[in-house]
């Protein structure tokens, strides 16, 4: 078990971690909602350091995994109208709709379970232009 002061003090860190994220990557000058698949391709292949082809290809490196997560995670919350799974399958090399579950899934839980994750994501959606959750 976690003591009253331990798990206070992880809190603590946690906002400390979550403002910081807020002061390296300011929110643009104008906030847009027009997020297209393209945009979430360019902004997480370059956030991550992988090629296009990479994020649409077949190769399952942890890290060009991870991008790739983070793309069916966006193309299904961060868009309007929202994705349907089979969409965000067929976008990503016509990949099962079950894959694009399972990637979402994946982020939720790690949003939840290590604040590198939710650094990420927020990171994300300011540099598709999208105000903090």
């Amino acid at each position: 078990m976690e003591c009253d002061h331990c798990r206070e003090m992880r809190m603590l860190k946690e906002r400390v971690e979550r403002l910081e994220i807020r002061l390296r990557y300011p929110p643009p000058s104008s906030m847009t909602t027009d997020v297209t698949h393209e945009n979430v391709l360019t902004v997480v292949g370059q956030y991550f350091n992988v090629m296009r082809s990479e994020l649409l290809g077949k190769e399952r490196h942890a890290n060009l995994a991870l991008a790739r997560c983070f793309v069916m995670y966006l193309l299904r919350y961060a868009t309007s109208p929202r994705w349907s799974y089979p969409e965000i399958g067929r976008a990503l090399g016509n990949r099962d709709h079950t894959t694009a579950i399972s990637a979402v899934r994946r982020i939720e839980t790690l949003r939840s379970t290590k604040p590198e994750i939710e650094h990420h994501y927020l990171a994300l959606r300011r540099l598709l232009g999208l105000a903090d959750p």
